[in-house]
């Protein structure tokens, strides 16, 4: 299985760089306001997936106490389906 190059990633111009100056992607185009918050928007990636898996560990932790104090399943978290989280992660992840 593949993964992507570690964070933090770093937005030079058009560019944007991983771990020891490791190209990761570049933005086409003119750099007008748009692509300038596209490439910010995808320096920040692997920080937002490290965040995107903290907040499922503490889903999950919340999910274990409803269920541990009979709370019924339809008013525990009804928009945080373990099957969502756990898609989103493995998207971002590249999976």
């Amino acid at each position: 299985m593949n993964t992507h190059t570690p964070g933090p990633w770093l937005q030079s111009g058009a560019y944007i760089v991983g771990q020891n100056s490791i190209h990761v992607a570049t933005i086409n185009g003119q750099l007008g306001n748009e692509a300038q918050a596209n490439a910010r928007l995808i320096a920040e990636a692997p920080e937002l997936l490290k965040q995107l898996r903290k907040a499922d560990e503490v889903i999950v932790a919340l999910w274990a106490l409803t269920q541990k104090h009979g709370i019924p399943d339809e008013a525990a978290w009804p928009m945080l389906g373990e099957l969502q989280r756990k898609a989103a992660i493995a998207q971002a992840g590249g999976r």
